[in-house]
């Protein structure tokens, strides 16, 4: 949390009118008690270490900015995002990661019985849906995401179905501290930005391999 703050602090002392912050739609909210989500429905406190640390830091931008004329704070709570460049081999990113493996013949790992659900979003609409939240002069905190709930046992079978993958998918223990449902109300969003997001998760996933393939 320090680094970012410092960055805020620093940012607070030039003539910079606009803050675009990065939070998570995914962790900050905890184990949701409504689907979807909207920016007022907190569950309580984040499950994970991650999520209280970009919950913090929401509360900070707010606190640091409230009295700051001329400058203010785009906050959007992203959900999953998924798309080109996003790297395969590493921890996060299961979009990413699944496609790689199954294009590669190689197992995919599901944690739990797959019928955890998530909000996959394609990179190029968060793009535009920051670039959007970078031009208007008002506070904000949105959540950016499709609105859409797809379980990880679906977002398997749509990946095998697009790659023609037969393989095996193994299945291990759920780890702890991981939401069962994780899907955004974006209805704010559309309405103050203008904004909508264009891509299907089957749209993405095609792009994804696209690029996989380069």
């Amino acid at each position: 949390i320090l680094q970012p703050l410092q960055l805020i602090r620093t940012l607070l002392s030039t003539d910079c009118k606009k803050f675009v912050f990065s939070s998570s739609g995914g962790t900050i909210f905890g184990e949701p008690d409504i689907i979807p989500t909207s920016e007022i429905d907190f569950a309580g406190e984040p499950e994970s270490p991650y999520g209280i640390s970009k919950k913090r830091l929401n509360e900070f931008i707010e606190l640091l900015f409230s009295n700051k004329e001329n400058t203010t704070y785009s906050i959007l709570n992203f959900s999953n995002v998924y798309g080109p460049r996003q790297d395969p081999h590493g921890e996060a990113g299961v979009v990413s990661i699944f496609t790689s493996k199954m294009m590669n013949n190689l197992e995919p790992t599901v944690f739990g019985d797959g019928e955890q659900t998530r909000d996959y979003i394609f990179v190029q609409d968060v793009v535009d849906a920051l670039i959007k939240s970078s031009e208007i002069d008002e506070n904000l905190f949105l959540n950016i995401g499709t609105g859409v709930e797809t379980s990880v046992n679906e977002l398997v079978s749509t990946l095998k179905n697009t790659i023609g993958y037969e393989g095996k998918v193994l299945y291990y223990p759920k780890r702890d501290g991981e939401l069962l449902r994780s899907v955004l109300d974006n209805s704010k969003a559309k309405k103050v930005l203008g904004w909508d997001p264009k891509f299907s998760l089957n749209d993405g996933i095609i792009e994804l391999i696209q690029w996989l393939k380069a």
